[in-house]
């Protein structure tokens, strides 16, 4: 990669015509995370950490929600991501990559030994809040200093990463505010069961056990998901 995440940021609010406005999204606020941060770090650090919404906060699309999110989490996928997603790179680094500006949803796989994937959506709540959901799924080899559980095989080099995360915006604001699945949707999910399914069209979120295919739909109801 030519440019670090954060330069195609910078790159990204100079395009945006925000380059003077970066004390108002108070970029320097922000919670940066190492730049080696991995994707098992980031599935613990995303449950308390709050971070800002980059660009234009009048009318934030699904880009800026993604920039945001890239930008408090900087990692190998999010850096394909970002660069696919303002020009920098166009080369086949990420597959399957979607961009629905209409429907407010991203997705994107890197070309690695575990093919990880990234998706991204959110939803208006009726009372003018956003809900944004974040979906990172695929295996990594284990991080520095990760403790094996009683489910771990140790002599297994990669983990299953497969998680969900919440992030709600309150009206008119600009800090995003971590949910985790079981507030939004009232149940405690395994994660590493079940294949994630963010929305595209529609509104409910479909996890698909990966022992056994069955379905489970998170039903949106203008707010949460019961």
């Amino acid at each position: 990669m030519k440019r670090s995440i954060i330069m195609a940021l910078m790159a990204l609010i100079a395009m945006m015509g925000n380059a003077n406005e970066v004390d108002n999204i108070k970029v320097d606020e922000i919670a940066f995370a190492d730049h080696s941060l991995s994707l098992y770090q980031i599935t613990k650090e995303w449950h308390n950490q709050h971070f800002f919404t980059i660009g234009d906060e009048q009318k934030p699309t699904i880009k800026n929600y993604f920039f945001s999110f890239a930008m408090a989490y900087p990692n190998y996928i999010g850096e394909l991501m970002t660069a696919r997603l303002i020009g920098l790179d166009e080369s086949s680094r990420v597959a399957n990559f979607v961009l629905d500006e209409r429907n407010g949803y991203i997705e994107g796989h890197s070309l690695t030994e575990f093919d990880n994937s990234i998706q991204m959506c959110y939803w208006r709540c009726t009372n003018g809040d956003v809900i944004v959901a974040v979906a990172l799924q695929g295996r990594e080899y284990k991080p520095e200093g990760y403790v094996d559980t009683a489910h771990d095989d140790p002599e297994e080099p990669s983990i299953i990463i497969n998680d969900l995360m919440f992030f709600k915006v309150e009206k008119g604001e600009v800090m995003w505010l971590p949910k985790t699945p079981k507030q939004m949707t009232g149940k405690n999910f395994n994660f590493a069961n079940y294949e994630i399914k963010l929305p595209r069209e529609g509104k409910n979120i479909t996890l698909i056990n990966s022992n056994n295919g069955s379905k489970t739909t998170l039903r949106w109801n203008g707010k949460d998901f019961k």
